[in-house]
């Protein structure tokens, strides 16, 4: 949670009002590791209690695999209880949803692992998944995709918790450029370890690039 609470302070002091969060809100039937709270209604309970509230930030979600578990075993529907309780948490559905941007839309992802997964073909679009832990820019001849990172300390090969501070430019309504600076959480701060762009020249997908920094060389985001 404290993590949480400092990537809410990062995003006040950097004027950001939009969070996209990928999935796995709550633990549900899914994981290895203790839960501090051990019913799916605990569990729902807690995530409206002490998700961190700001008047000026809004959060679009896509639930995951995790969310889905307790909708599967008890019928309890985490985006229902979100979109009565708290307004600032706009559910844009389980496994996949869409945010719309005038002419655009970003896709947010989040597999289900459940048999017969299907998704919607895309051409052309930005998708933002989660689920693999890992931060990664992935392009192809259709579609740019941002693999974000978890605020979890359940990470695989032994990665830190991150985030990514995402700025999107329009052209005409389309996504134009996405520049993307991945945030990685050391001793209570978020450190700027690397920075992706990638390019769109209207609606066609141009290409990307990335800048890494040296590690001697990473810049600590002050408050």
């Amino acid at each position: 949670m404290k993590k949480l609470l400092h990537s809410y302070d990062y995003c006040i002091v950097n004027n950001i009002h939009l969070v996209l969060v990928v999935g796995d809100i709550i633990d549900g039937y899914l994981g290895y590791l203790p839960k501090i709270n051990n019913t799916s209604y605990e569990q729902v309970d807690y995530c409206i209690k002490t998700y961190p509230f700001d008047k000026n930030i809004i959060n679009f979600l896509v639930l995951g695999n995790h969310d889905y578990s307790i909708l599967k075993e008890d019928g309890l529907d985490l985006g229902k209880a979100l979109q009565n309780k708290r307004h600032d948490m706009i559910v844009t559905g389980y496994g996949e949803g869409k945010l719309y941007l005038k002419n655009d839309f970003i896709v947010l992802r989040h597999p289900l692992k459940i048999p017969k997964e299907y998704y919607e073909s895309y051409n052309r679009t930005l998708i933002v998944k989660g689920h693999t832990h890992k931060s990664r820019l992935w392009t192809d001849y259709n579609n740019s995709i941002i693999y974000a990172p978890t605020l979890s300390d359940i990470n695989m090969d032994g990665i830190l918790p991150g985030a990514i501070d995402m700025t999107i430019e329009l052209l005409n309504g389309y996504i134009q450029k996405c520049y993307l600076k991945n945030l990685t959480y050391i001793n209570d701060k978020f450190y700027v370890t690397s920075e992706n762009e990638t390019y769109f020249n209207g609606k066609p997908f141009k290409g990307s690039k990335e800048i890494l920094y040296e590690e001697e060389n990473v810049k600590v985001l002050k408050k």
